[in-house]
């Protein structure tokens, strides 16, 4: 191999490397940048779940009376999930139908503060979380209208039976889970929350 032909070797090797080097670079960048983006999710996650387990044990101190606590709770839902609209249903002493007692957000209308069925909502039916939307006539809640929203209902459990259903709802035509991807694991921490604030509202009286 002439000096020539060793040059242009040693110059592919460089020009291979240096590429390689770049890639390398590029990829550990984004991946850095991806981990900062999910730290920051679980960041602003773990804020707004700290807001309301100190809104909630705060005003739960204040509270005189089972209403005074729901008015408490439906506030602190309010602060902590600001970009949904959203219920909470209550199983009445009979255990025959929930009552809606806190409510918040614009897509939440006069209609949907009835009394529901248990037999009306699938997340009440399974024991489990439920992400759905309307229109799909088969695999939704009898308890939401027709308009164009994604819901997530979950069951509230105190001593291993369901006391109430966290109902949110967030406007949009995309997949439901895909709506619901920013919220992360909140909705679930919520409902283990206020399945703690239900039972110290029933522990004062």
């Amino acid at each position: 191999m002439s000096p020539e032909d060793q040059d242009q070797v040693r110059a592919r090797q460089k020009s291979r490397a240096l590429v390689t080097g770049l890639l390398l670079g590029f990829l550990a960048i984004r991946r850095e940048n991806r981990d900062r983006h999910l730290s920051d999710m679980r960041l602003a996650q773990h804020a707004r779940e700290v807001a309301l387990l100190r809104g909630l044990t705060q005003g739960m101190q204040t509270v005189r009376d089972r209403a005074g606590g729901h008015r408490v709770i439906a506030e602190q839902l309010a602060d902590v999930f600001a970009d949904c609209s959203g219920l909470l249903f209550l199983y009445d002493p009979q255990r025959d139908r929930f009552v809606p007692v806190a409510d918040w957000g614009p897509l939440i209308v006069a209609a949907d503060r009835a009394e529901m069925l248990p037999a009306d909502c699938l997340a009440a039916r399974r024991a489990q979380a439920v992400t759905g939307r309307r229109d799909r006539v088969h695999d939704a809640c009898g308890h939401v209208d027709d308009q164009a929203y994604c819901y997530r209902c979950l069951p509230i459990l105190i001593d291993g039976q369901i006391t109430a259903i966290l109902h949110l709802r967030l406007a949009g035509t995309a997949e439901p889970d895909a709506t619901f991807a920013a919220l992360g694991s909140l909705p679930e921490s919520a409902a283990a929350l206020l399945g703690l604030a239900l039972s110290a509202l029933d522990l004062r009286e």
